[in-house]
């Protein structure tokens, strides 16, 4: 009788002795001040998750207040599973794992961990909801909490009204003093020859043999 009983025991505990997590990423009761990018769970067994399959796979991740914080997307390989993450507010994270054994059997399990980041740190804001593989979540919503980056603005390559100075090439920029010397000279020789015509108009000298025939 207590070798039956013995043997039935011993059976019940082979049955139940599930994979079991030996270590995480972030690790339990750890403090992190960067945000990790993913949340990794290692095991002592090698994970079934048959043709890559990662049904009865989770991992969940929340912020203190509450609000999902991975990707909802799975990676399984050998003795490890993990998720991508984008964390929020600082505090504490609470991680939720479910993975299948290699008896076949799902297991599961809790920890937490504190995220401590610096003031200017990015902030998602997560979701409300656990997200599905492919869904929104969390990382596609970032809202800066620093000081935005200042946009930058292309500048035009000409604005209008604006003069645009003319280039000259050496050897043919013009000569000043020699435009305005001929320029003055043109206006006095306009001059000189008014004066002569002017000269003209009164000693005509028709009029002054008429004059002197009729006495």
């Amino acid at each position: 009788m207590a070798v039956m009983l013995g043997l039935t025991l011993g059976a019940a505990g082979s049955a139940s002795a599930h994979d079991s997590l030996v270590a995480s990423d972030p690790a339990s009761g750890s403090t992190v001040t960067l945000d990790p990018g993913t949340v990794s769970l290692t095991f002592n067994e090698p994970l079934l998750a048959l043709g890559g399959e990662t049904n009865g796979f989770a991992i969940v991740v929340t912020a203190p207040d509450g609000r999902f914080q991975e990707s909802g997307c799975m990676t399984v390989a050998d003795t490890v599973a993990s998720t991508t993450v984008a964390l929020g507010a600082p505090g504490t994270y609470t991680v939720v794992w479910q993975v299948v054994s290699s008896d076949g059997h799902a297991t599961s399990g809790t920890y937490t961990f504190t995220y401590s980041p610096a003031a200017d740190a990015l902030i998602n804001p997560g979701m409300d909801a656990a997200p599905a593989c492919g869904e929104p979540w969390a990382g596609a919503l970032v809202t800066a909490v620093g000081t935005p980056a200042p946009i930058a603005v292309a500048t035009p390559a000409a604005t209008i009204g604006t003069a645009v100075p003319v280039v000259t090439t050496e050897g043919n920029t013009p000569n000043v003093p020699l435009i305005a010397a001929i320029s003055i000279g043109s206006v006095l020789a306009l001059v000189a020859g008014l004066v002569v015509i002017l000269r003209r108009i009164r000693n005509d000298p028709f009029t002054k043999k008429d004059d002197a025939g009729d006495e």
